[in-house]
């Protein structure tokens, strides 16, 4: 999927409830070639229509 996305000029942004401390280290990890946003209080993340409700970490 991540190829068509670049193909057409799109950018893939992850959003993530958790942290840049705990989100990085995966990202490193895993090398993933996205960007990742922090949305602590799920204020994007509910505004896009994702966000159904709090996790039991935050």
């Amino acid at each position: 999927m991540l190829p068509d996305i670049k193909k057409l000029g799109g950018q893939l942004i992850a959003v993530s409830l958790q942290s840049p401390d705990n989100w990085l280290s995966n990202k490193e990890k895993e090398e993933l070639t996205f960007q990742v946003l922090s949305d602590l209080n799920g204020g994007v993340a509910d505004r896009a229509g994702g966000f159904f409700g709090r996790l039991p970490f935050s």
